[in-house]
């Protein structure tokens, strides 16, 4: 059974640089709404297109799983798992999706972007 994390972040930039930095080469990525390349960038332009404030602009997941679990299934298995999740629990949000396996409890860190691809409504820290 996976544990989740969830975390409301200031500093977005400093988020997706540790989480594409702390990957192995070959770790699955996963975008919507943005590109891997860009994604601190993009979630911007989705605050300003629709005149986001607040001090927090990212909300970082962490879905890990034990050790016996994470040898039952691929990265990419793992890094769907963490799609369905973010898809379930975050429609509409832009987000980045990264599978790390540099040790033998694989985990997603997942990013996503507080304010609505669309609508511009805000997730809150409540």
């Amino acid at each position: 059974m996976a544990i989740v994390k969830i975390k409301f972040v200031k500093h977005m930039a400093t988020l997706v640089r540790y989480v594409l930095d702390g990957r192995e080469q070959n770790d699955p990525v996963d975008t919507h709404d943005c590109s891997e390349e860009h994604a601190a960038q993009d979630f911007e332009a989705i605050a300003q297109l629709h005149n986001g404030k607040g001090g927090v602009n990212a909300i970082h997941l962490i879905q890990s799983w034990g050790g016996d679990e994470s040898k039952s299934l691929t990265p990419s298995e793992f890094n769907a798992l963490g799609r369905q999740l973010v898809e379930t629990k975050f429609p509409g949000h832009a987000f980045l999706l990264v599978t790390h396996t540099e040790t033998d409890k694989l985990h997603n860190h997942i990013v996503v972007s507080p304010w609505h691809s669309e609508t511009g409504k805000k997730i809150e820290n409540k």
